[in-house]
């Protein structure tokens, strides 16, 4: 015979030990849960927002960068912004700047500059650090800012930006310090994208190299210049290189006894690829501009000291020679110990 045993339980106790287990899963579940949000928020606040800041900042002036800079421009045109006007501030003396002061001094100069620009804007803007020497400001307008009004702007934060700083020195010693910044300004849409704007001012503050002013406007015969410069460098590489310069001499006469006393040198170059003479007035500050006046002037000693020993052995007379050099030449330590290399040889 089979026997069974059936008892009666209370379906609250069976389930007891369930409901226990389940909760004490549930718990578990809820501390790990609150445990990885609490490690989250310290990561991110410790490790991920400083890391993201760094990337993000320029380390010197704790400015957005140039990539911050970019982004923080378009989110403005994604929304109603029509109009907008970007003004490149470029310090041209930084490096001389970090040679005769401390980068505490450059700081505060960078710094004092950013308050005079604050001053002088009453609308809102972005500002980022876009280089090393170059700080870009980005102006949102309603309608097109004219040519009339930016020249005005410009004119007034020049002004404003070149008058002397009064900084201090880890002595507590006052010094008045003079520097020499650039402005350069381009207008969005009319001028560039968001994405290339900064470009279009710099292409315009490369025009202020040789000029006498310190602010202009992105024109649209700026790239026609720019390749039309890029093209003469171009060729005078290869002037330089295949002989194409040549040496011309004005005589100095004394009118009372009608003799020559001295002769004094030029530089000719005709192009060859270009099929023209180029003028002096033209290769000369382009040389300059773009750090090839030593090459230049070391041709020219190395020709001439080559002709006066040409006519030395022919036994002609050799008259004094005078000579243009560029002021670079003079502050160029490498070509003062050329020129008197080609002097004793």
């Amino acid at each position: 015979v089979n026997w069974w045993l059936s008892a009666e339980v209370e379906k609250k106790v069976l389930l007891s030990p369930v409901y226990q287990n389940l909760t004490n899963i549930l718990l578990l579940f809820l501390a790990i849960a609150l445990t990885t949000i609490l490690l989250q928020k310290i990561y991110a606040r410790r490790v991920y927002k400083p890391i993201l800041r760094q990337m993000q900042t320029d380390y010197h002036t704790d400015l957005p960068n140039k990539n911050t800079f970019i982004e923080q421009m378009h989110k403005l045109t994604r929304s109603n912004l029509k109009h907008g006007l970007c003004i490149l501030v470029h310090f041209k003396d930084i490096s001389s700047l970090l040679s005769s002061y401390t980068q505490k001094m450059v700081l505060e100069i960078q710094r004092e500059t950013l308050k005079r620009i604050k001053n002088s804007f009453v609308r809102d803007y972005i500002v980022g650090s876009v280089s090393h020497d170059q700080i870009a400001l980005f102006i949102p307008f309603i309608n097109t800012p004219n040519k009339v009004f930016i020249e005005r702007r410009l004119q007034q934060l020049e002004s404003v930006l070149n008058a002397p700083f009064h900084i201090e020195d880890n002595n507590q010693e006052q010094h008045t310090i003079l520097t020499a910044i650039n402005l350069a300004s381009a207008r969005y849409p009319e001028d560039a994208s968001v994405f290339d704007i900064i470009n279009k001012a710099n292409m315009a503050l490369s025009t202020l190299q040789n000029s006498g002013s310190h602010y202009t406007q992105y024109q649209n015969n700026v790239i026609k210049q720019l390749a039309t410069e890029s093209d003469l460098i171009q060729a005078f590489h290869n002037a330089l290189e295949n002989d194409e310069l040549s040496l011309v001499f004005q005589p100095q006469i004394n009118c009372s006894s009608n003799k020559i006393t001295g002769v004094e040198v030029f530089t000719r170059w005709y192009s060859k690829s270009l099929n023209k003479s180029i003028s002096p007035q033209i290769f000369i500050p382009l040389a300059e501009k773009h750090h090839l006046i030593r090459k230049l002037s070391i041709w020219l000693l190395h020709s001439l000291f080559g002709y006066i020993n040409t006519c030395r052995k022919s036994q002609l007379p050799v008259p004094r020679f005078a000579i243009n050099l560029s002021s670079l030449n003079l502050h160029d330590p490498v070509f003062i110990k050329q020129f008197f290399q080609l002097l004793k040889s």
